[in-house]
């Protein structure tokens, strides 16, 4: 939360909170009601209020509450978080810690995580991945699971490491150090979070119903998802060219 090394803060106190970014919109609420109000089914939504990225740090899906199920088994808030979303937006949940190879059906994450996906599936989420992180200070590798709500996005969490960096010092707030403001990423980084191990990927698609990652062709073999991920951006590539074509 110290964002005094930015270098849009100008003064010299050695401590200034992100929070009083003048950009920044801070609600001290409860986050089912607010987004039920906010982006229901009866809510009148502006697109320009609609977020690009959600990052949800809620109770784990295993967590034995009712507050767990209210999360993650309730069609109406996972409706209107997807509902709050852009076009190409992604959602970021935590799962908890990260729990190897123990069969799906043998774990609460998993069959909490199944009614999840579900829900974001039915309204609108085309896919998902899912990566652990050992940078969190938590202790152990937490895992997260990632929900695309459409291909562009999911094709740029599929970048080579070179684009990845190329595209996060485009994007990097200039310090007043000159070290980068990302601690914990890298295109090399990115990397390692692109994939399932085989373990995972056995288990997370042997679930019933099966996950979105699974029945769009995901592969582990990297020349062959690279080559689904090209003609993606092909497709689009020469959509836009027909377009271009059609107004001329």
């Amino acid at each position: 939360n110290d964002c005094s090394d930015f270098a849009y803060n100008k003064g010299t106190s050695g401590y200034v909170s992100c929070f009083n970014d003048t950009r920044t919109d801070f609600q001290a609420t409860d986050a089912l009601v607010w987004f039920k109000k906010n982006f229901g089914p009866d809510a009148k939504i502006d697109e320009e209020d609609k977020y690009d990225v959600v990052i949800m740090d809620a109770f784990d899906p295993s967590s034995p509450t009712s507050l767990s199920k209210d999360i993650y088994g309730s069609e109406e808030f996972v409706a209107a978080l997807a509902n709050s979303l852009t076009e190409e937006g992604i959602l970021i949940s935590q799962l908890s810690l990260s729990h190897g190879i123990d069969h799906v059906d043998l774990d609460p994450v998993f069959k909490m995580l199944q009614e999840f996906v579900q829900n974001l599936r039915s309204h609108g989420a085309l896919s998902m991945k899912s990566y652990g992180e050992a940078h969190g200070e938590l202790m152990t590798p937490w895992d997260f699971q990632v929900f695309f709500m459409g291909d562009e996005a999911r094709a740029n969490w599929l970048d080579d490491p070179a684009e990845i960096d190329f595209k996060l010092s485009q994007r990097a707030v200039e310090t007043k150090s000159g070290n980068s403001p990302f601690k914990y990423i890298d295109g090399a980084t990115m990397t390692s979070w692109q994939y399932p191990s085989q373990a995972q990927e056995d288990i997370s698609c042997d679930s019933k119903p099966e996950l979105a990652l699974c029945d769009r062709g995901h592969t582990l073999d990297a020349e062959v998802a690279a080559l689904q991920e090209a003609m993606v951006r092909f497709e689009k590539l020469w959509n836009r060219r027909e377009v271009a074509a059609a107004s001329v």
